[in-house]
């Protein structure tokens, strides 16, 4: 059923995490060949942006509230924490 294909969009609420500022985008042009405008990167091509055609980034159904780092990795998304021993914010 489209349902049970339902696409879900996920990403990072601003100001998550401790991402250095950096400039480098994965993605610079938008599919139309115009610059696209970001009003937040976290880093790559994560955040929100626009295009002036209207091309803007989905609204999430999954959005990381905060990220913890120390001995481990813990994420939460929709008021639920998860734990993971990956070591660092990828």
């Amino acid at each position: 059923t489209k349902e049970k294909n339902k696409t879900m969009y996920f990403g990072l609420k601003k100001n998550v995490g401790d991402f250095h500022k950096s400039n480098i985008r994965d993605s610079v042009y938008c599919c139309c060949g115009r610059l696209l405008k970001y009003i937040y990167t976290h880093y790559g091509h994560l955040g929100k942006y626009y295009c002036s055609c209207s091309m803007s980034s989905p609204v999430l159904d999954l959005e990381v509230t905060s990220i913890q780092s120390k001995s481990d990795l813990t994420i939460t998304v929709q008021n639920q924490s998860y734990t993971s021993n990956l070591k660092g914010e990828y």
